[in-house]
């Protein structure tokens, strides 16, 4: 309101923020991300946790306030954030394929394909790691239509995922892309992984039976093409 500048505010907010602890601690933190404000972002990140770190990077995707630009700049600064590793670590096998990424959250959140492959670049082993939903990075991305430079990248870093059905739904990467308005590129790509897709019935609907008229018809050749 008094028209400080960015840098007043970040000196003031993390003076602050250095200062609390527990509640108050979240309370400045999330005061900081509403503001939307790269220099104070990056301010307070610097003097954060490594969970901490991760845990902003996480809210600020998720807050619909927070620009693309200052995911990137923090993630620029702070690439580790992009995975809690010393979280990681302490997880069992198990444990280690669940709980949301931020690039689970950046997908679903319908970031720009810039923050998304940002976050992939930063940690691709996110690519075999599922959402709260089932949901592997793959699944979302051609559900939420992202181009083939994210779809494929993220095939090619772990290309078992087009073998991987969705928890949640049962469906294969395949089933989505019949369903959506993918490439010929990727579609070829994805049977390529797994031809046997083709042929999977998922509550008794095939890859085929999914088919829209969004998908271009090049696309339409290969899910539909004699056996």
């Amino acid at each position: 309101q008094k028209g400080y500048s960015d840098t007043i505010l970040a000196e003031l907010l993390a003076a602050v923020f250095n200062r609390t602890q527990g509640k108050s601690r979240d309370e400045a933190l999330s005061i900081i991300i509403q503001g939307n404000m790269e220099q104070v972002v990056l301010k307070a990140a610097a003097i954060l946790s490594d969970h901490e770190r991760y845990n902003m990077l996480c809210n600020i995707i998720e807050n619909t306030k927070c620009t693309d630009a200052v995911v990137l700049s923090l993630l620029s600064a702070h690439p580790e954030a992009a995975c809690n590793i010393a979280l990681e670590f302490k997880r069992s096998k198990e444990e280690m394929t669940k709980g949301e990424l931020p690039l689970h959250k950046a997908i679903r959140n319908k970031h720009s394909e810039e923050v998304v492959l940002a976050l992939f670049d930063a940690y691709n082993n996110a690519s075999q790691k599922e959402s709260v939903d089932g949901e592997l990075p793959l699944h979302q991305a051609i559900k939420s239509e992202y181009s083939d430079q994210v779809a494929l990248k993220i095939l090619s870093a772990y290309p078992c995922a087009a073998m991987i059905p969705c928890k949640l739904s049962g469906k294969l990467p395949l089933h989505f892309a019949a369903a959506s308005s993918a490439s010929a590129r990727l579609v070829e790509c994805l049977i390529a992984e797994y031809p046997e897709a083709l042929h999977i019935a998922v509550n008794n609907l095939t890859p085929r039976n999914l088919v829209t008229a969004a998908l271009p018809m090049e696309s339409i050749k290969l899910i539909c093409r004699p056996s």
